[in-house]
């Protein structure tokens, strides 16, 4: 491979990567930071910052919450979405 050829394909990988960038940051980053703000809202987030616990105590809370999303009613589920009518081709 010739100097030449590995710089054009380095050229193709760092463009490939801008690209994936981009995308990532138009398209999921709105959604992550909108999540993320939705998190920091709660008020059990707000009590857990800074706390570390051992491993035994995080089980036991992810076992609690478990058992109160049983407890909980099941959200409705989504409406099932009708396929689009197929456009008739222009004559």
């Amino acid at each position: 491979m010739s100097l030449i050829e590995v710089v054009d394909a380095l050229r193709e990988h760092v463009q490939q990567g801008e690209e994936w960038l981009a995308k990532l940051v138009g398209e999921h980053l709105p959604a992550l930071v909108a999540e993320a703000e939705q998190l920091q809202s709660s008020p059990i987030v707000q009590s857990l910052e800074g706390v570390i616990l051992p491993p035994e105590a995080e089980q036991e809370i992810v076992n609690m919450i478990g058992v109160i999303a049983r407890l909980l009613p099941a959200p409705p589920a989504p409406e099932p979405v009708a396929p689009a009518e197929p456009v008739a081709p222009a004559a």
